[in-house]
């Protein structure tokens, strides 16, 4: 492999890193914004009525349920997709910046595009396991949860956030299992999936394990594969 086709590795790599950080730490930011407005509205009350919750607008001016509304139940939620959407994002895009570093670098006539799969997703996993040979970091439960985030990230992209809750079809059944199992994803009155700020984080710092994992079997199959290398 040249110097200048070892440093686009080099350079994918640094950019996924980059971006996670920014990510991990504009989350921080905005979950502690949202604490503090959510304090300052709460101390003037000692603890937020039930009726306010209730939206009984005997007791609470419009103005003053809106707040309440907006702080504690739609910039959350809408935050929370957002951020899940954007993950998803960079996942992807990372394993295509990754899979055309491959395509650059490695002797194998079967391109990208020669894959006959729909979805961005599998495509790079399938190039990136069957033809460049890397396939450990798509056999494990960092994958899987990996998985996880797309079928999450789709009801919210395709759906509108509305679980189908009557579906019995594969990936209805498989979704509904995975956010009653994960005390961080909830599905609230209106059918839709409620995301917990953990599982923003969690989600982080999962991502983060699977891309270094991934980092470290590309410097092993550097090392075990020179042949395959242009």
């Amino acid at each position: 492999m040249t110097f200048g086709r070892s440093m686009i590795f080099e350079m994918v790599q640094h950019e996924i890193i980059e971006i996670l950080r920014s990510c991990e730490k504009l989350a921080e930011k905005i979950d502690t914004f949202l604490d503090e407005e959510q304090r300052s509205f709460q101390r003037g009350f000692g603890q937020i009525p039930d009726s306010l919750k209730a939206v009984d607008t005997d007791l609470h001016p419009p103005e003053e349920i809106d707040e309440y509304w907006d702080l504690f139940i739609s910039f959350p939620e809408i935050q929370r997709k957002s951020e899940l959407v954007n993950l998803y994002s960079i996942l992807e895009a990372g394993l295509k910046s990754i899979s055309k570093a491959y395509e650059k670098s490695i002797s194998s006539a079967t391109k990208i595009n020669d894959i006959n799969i729909t979805s961005p997703f599998f495509k790079f996993k399938a190039y990136l396991s069957d033809v460049v040979k890397i396939s450990e970091p798509f056999e494990g439960d960092l994958w899987k949860e990996m998985d996880n985030i797309r079928l999450v990230r789709n009801v919210i992209t395709h759906q509108g956030g509305v679980i189908n809750v009557k579906s019995t079809g594969t990936v209805a059944l498989k979704l509904r299992e995975y956010i009653h199992n994960d005390e961080n994803l909830t599905v609230n009155s209106r059918h839709m999936v409620v995301i917990n700020s953990a599982y923003i984080s969690n989600s982080l710092s999962i991502m983060h394990q699977f891309f270094f994992l991934l980092f470290n079997e590309m410097r092993n199959h550097k090392q075990n594969h020179r042949d395959m290398y242009l």
